[in-house]
């Protein structure tokens, strides 16, 4: 612990390092190529069938149509030996017809059913760990950047994603699409139909991209029809092979429109008080006028009510991004979004959420156009006042033009009007301007975005800018980054997001993946990652603060169990009082820190797994231990439960007599009938932010993306002290119509 004045050589050695880090970019991206095999010159290439037969998705791929279906075979490893045959036979077959794209695979295993594992039903499960999947990936603009994501469980459990550039995820996208398994003692064979309705594509367009691929979690392998390397994901669509249709495989004649209204009754009570009942309805209209654009309106926006956020316990001195949840605005949400690790221009939680609070949403309506050569989109939405905020006005046009290869360059521009009323009305103005180079291994991007805002109450407007730069390289042996980011005084968002105002950020990691060939059998490959970053106010220019992680020795076995030691420095400089917790306070000063620790897991898709991840030494002044765990048990993927812990304990200087102790636990049982109907039921305990929360939800999805949800949350005090708020209860009835005429 240093708690003197910091030297200069105190204050350079994180700056060093990211100096030095970038240099080794330089060299190790000479490399990178010969590390990682390019994309295909001939791309593999399937004929894909018109067919007229009755198709049933069943999971049998008994019906006669299928026998005119070429086979995709065989699949190569992604992981662990590349490019080597795959260990377990996977067949695909594709087939279209009127309405839609049809793809039945078979499934080879030959422990059956016993040897593929799943440890619950959710929907949107993790394709990283706990699960057995096969699914598919397809590019209908066939320009190597726009992909959707399909992927089925043995269970049946279904994960559709959309993911732009391989690196924007969005991972709460739902569309409609059924997919149906049959298991059996020699594997599993899976039949799924994506409807033409829920893709867009160019009206002509002939040539997909598409991969198809799986994952066995018991020898931790995975699997793919077109080979990509280790270190990217299926959606890296310049490796992915090609489907080749015979005529355009455009959606069926008609208005081409998607109806989701929905309709709630909320029982709310507060305290001692009395019930109260509020009842309520809306929906959104989608309406594709060609292939490859739509058009959606929403009228009294649903406002996911169903789902509850995680709760964390912020020991750091950025602000929080919590996940949109509303599905209006889950929609092509990644092409609103920019790279830079300080600030989103735009962030659709800015509208309609104030601290989590829920303010109505009159109408909003969007349009999105995509082709192979340039996406573009608009949204315009308006918020209704409440006892405690305005009125307001949100709009947000985007551009984005594709140049060769995987790379981009586009512009946005964000507005937000605030109508008077308890206040000045105002308005927030914020231009941005964005790029991607990317070629092979090497990836460039930038932002620069500036801002205007004015309070109508005759005074100057406030303007601010930001921008950021990041380099990459990435190759089978792992991956190197440097960048950084500054935000002036003065840039503000009243749309978007910020973690940190007035600060300039420069960052660099390093992780390798060494994989030697002495490596005894029973090791998959051992790692390192270091994580480095150093913090300057914009305003004066005096250093806030660094921070250097690194993972000195991380190991995983070829089952899935992985551990790694760890060793963390940081260095502080505070201008005024920090209180992380309550109880816990430094004062304003500089302070260098270390920390140590040690974690093990085991592979999570196992009956029972666990882990933990001890770490202690200094925060600030005072001395301090971290210690999360945590436990699964799933007996069988229809039932499962979960715990998640996580203590921090801090003692000595700028903490109250006797130390304080902050504890989060997070404990969720699922029961599973079937995908389509579930009931989960969690608990979550945050000393720190003395919340006690708990949340039931029964979940049944009648048909494709039509739900009924029955939920009940009771949010009260973690523990009773003076001014805590009353509990309050919510009962929720919902349900939710997809209907395509």
């Amino acid at each position: 612990m240093h708690d003197g004045p910091l030297h200069d050589a105190d204050l350079c050695r994180p700056h060093a390092l990211n100096v030095r880090l970038v240099s080794l970019a330089l060299v190790v991206g000479l490399t990178a190529a010969a590390q990682t095999f390019p994309p295909p010159v001939e791309r593999l290439r399937v004929s894909v069938p018109k067919s007229t037969a009755t198709l049933t998705a069943d999971g049998r791929l008994d019906e006669p149509g299928w026998t005119d279906a070429a086979a995709l075979t065989p699949f190569v490893q992604v992981e662990p030996d590349q490019l080597e045959p795959a260990k377990l036979a996977t067949t695909v077959r594709v087939l279209a017809t009127n309405d839609g794209l049809w793809i039945g695979a078979r499934c080879d295993d030959d422990e059956g059913t016993k040897g593929v594992q799943q440890t619950d039903l959710r929907r949107d499960f993790s394709l990283s760990r706990g699960f057995d999947w096969f699914g598919v990936v397809l590019d209908p603009l066939g320009d190597g950047r726009n992909a959707f994501g399909f992927f089925v469980t043995p269970w049946g459990s279904q994960h559709d994603v959309q993911v732009i550039d391989d690196e924007i995820t969005e991972t709460q996208w739902d569309t409609v699409w059924t997919a149906a398994v049959t298991r059996d003692e020699r594997g599993y064979t899976v039949e799924l139909m994506v409807p033409w309705k829920s893709l867009r594509t160019e009206p002509d367009r002939l040539t997909w991209g598409f991969n198809a691929a799986r994952a066995v979690r018991r020898t931790m392998e995975r699997t793919a029809w077109s080979a990509f390397p280790r270190n990217f994901s299926p959606f890296r669509m310049t490796y992915a092979g090609q489907l080749q249709f015979k005529e355009p495989p455009t959606t069926s004649a008609g208005l081409n429109l998607q109806l989701r209204p929905y309709g709630i009754v909320r029982f709310d009570r507060t305290g001692d008080g009395p019930i109260g009942v509020r009842p309520n309805a809306g929906g959104e209209v989608t309406w594709a006028p060609t292939p490859n654009s739509v058009i959606d309106l929403t009228g009294n926006t649903d406002f996911a009510e169903v789902d509850v956020d995680r709760r964390v316990v912020n020991l750091s001195r950025y602000s929080v991004l919590f996940p949109e949840r509303r599905q209006f605005f889950l929609e092509n949400a990644g092409l609103f979004s920019m790279s830079n690790p300080l600030v989103a221009p735009f962030f659709s939680r800015a509208i309609g959420l104030t601290n989590g609070q829920p303010q109505p949403l009159s109408a909003g309506g969007r349009f999105v156009y995509r082709s192979s050569e340039r996406s573009l989109g608009a949204m315009v939405v308006h918020t209704l006042p409440t006892d405690t905020q305005r009125s307001s006005l949100f709009g947000v046009a985007r551009y984005s033009h594709h140049l060769l290869g995987e790379s981009r360059v586009g512009g946005m521009l964000v507005a937000r009007h605030d109508f008077e009323g308890g206040s000045e009305a105002s308005t927030n103005v914020v231009p941005a301007l964005d790029a991607l180079i990317r070629s092979g291994p090497v990836s460039v991007s930038a932002m620069v975005s500036g801002s205007v805002d004015q309070v109508h109450d005759g005074s100057a407007p406030t303007f601010g800018l930001t921008g950021s730069l990041n380099a990459s390289v990435q190759g089978t042996w792992g991956r190197l980054s440097a960048g950084g980011a500054a935000l002036s005084p003065g840039y503000r968002t009243r749309s978007g997001f910020i973690s940190r105002e007035e600060v300039l950020l420069a960052t660099g990691s390093w992780y390798l993946d060494w994989r030697p060939a002495w490596l005894p059998s029973w090791v998959r490959t051992i790692q390192q990652y270091l994580d480095t970053s150093a913090v300057w106010s914009t305003r004066d220019g005096r250093f806030q603060e660094a921070n250097a992680y690194y993972e000195v020795f991380w190991v995983t076995l070829q089952g899935g169990d992985r551990g790694w030691l760890y060793g963390q420095r940081t260095w502080q400089s505070l201008d005024a009082p920090f209180a992380p917790v309550p109880g816990v306070s430094f004062p304003a000063g500089q302070s260098t820190f270390d920390r140590i620790g040690i974690a093990a897991y085991s592979e999570q898709s196992r009956l029972f797994s666990a882990g933990g991840n001890v770490g202690v030494g200094k925060y600030f002044l005072a001395d301090f231990v971290r210690a999360q765990g945590q436990v699964g048990f799933s007996p069988l993927p229809h039932i499962g439960l979960f715990l998640n812990y996580e203590l921090n304990r801090f003692d000595g200087e700028g903490v109250r007599s006797g130390g304080v102790s902050s504890h989060l636990l997070q404990l969720e049982g699922r029961l599973g009938l079937t995908p389509k109907l579930q009931l989960i039921g969690s608990y979550q305990r945050d000393t720190a932010g003395n919340v006690g929360l708990t949340n039931a939800r029964l979940a049944w999805e009648f048909l494709p993306l039509s739900f009924v949800y029955v939920v009940f949350t009771d949010s009260r005090s973690a523990f009773t002290v003076p001014g805590v708020p009353p509990s309050e209860q919510r009962l929720v009835v919902k349900a939710t119509y997809t209907w395509r005429p």
